[in-house]
């Protein structure tokens, strides 16, 4: 069962550490300011799309949103072309061999 209380201070922590408002968070969410002090508060949960736009906005997995677990970052690069994708990923797999060297 997924802890409410949680879940809101999860939101707004990454709310805060990304320097947002209520009010901005709810103009990037297409919600009213009221709404996202609702999550904040543990009063509500977001619709899954909410939940998804929160996903990306924070740069985290909605797992984590949700249960605090699997804290790893989504990186959004469907905007990317594949040479700038190949750049991406020769530095992600650089730094994961540099990491396993040490």
């Amino acid at each position: 069962m997924m802890d409410k209380s949680a879940f809101a201070d999860r939101i707004a922590k990454l709310r805060v550490a990304k320097g947002l408002s209520q009010h901005q968070l709810s103009q990037m969410l297409g919600v009213k300011r009221s709404v996202v002090s609702y999550y904040e508060s543990g009063d509500r949960l977001p619709s899954y799309d909410v939940l998804m736009e929160m996903s990306r906005v924070f740069n985290v997995s909605t797992d984590y949103l949700l249960r605090g677990k699997d804290a790893e970052r989504i990186i959004h690069v469907s905007d990317l072309g594949e040479r700038e994708l190949d750049v991406v990923m020769g530095v992600i797999n650089a730094l994961r061999e540099k990491k396993q060297t040490n």
